[in-house]
């Protein structure tokens, strides 16, 4: 069995809520022989919060309240209809 590679996009406020923008890059990562696409499972971030965000240095995640975040299950099934053959995931 060969290397399966997934992708998981940074959403919000960075392009992922943009159709063309989407569709582009479900079919790069498809054309450079990734096996599946990720979404993330926030549809909000709060304004504050006090514990450390454990996948930063910062401690801070990288989006916020203002970034423009696209349901995870919208997003997946949009990038379904742009692939013949990745498989859709959503971390749990």
């Amino acid at each position: 069995m060969g290397f399966k590679l997934g992708v998981m996009p940074v959403l919000g406020g960075r392009g992922a809520a943009d159709p063309g923008v989407t569709a582009a890059f479900v079919r790069r990562i498809e054309e450079l022989g990734c096996e599946s696409v990720w979404a993330v499972e926030h549809l909000v971030v709060p304004e504050a919060y006090r514990s450390d965000y454990p996948y930063d240095p910062s401690g801070r995640m990288g989006l916020g309240p203002a970034d423009d975040i696209p349901d995870p299950l919208e997003w997946l099934t949009f990038a379904a209809a742009h692939s013949s053959r990745l498989v859709l995931g959503r971390p749990c």
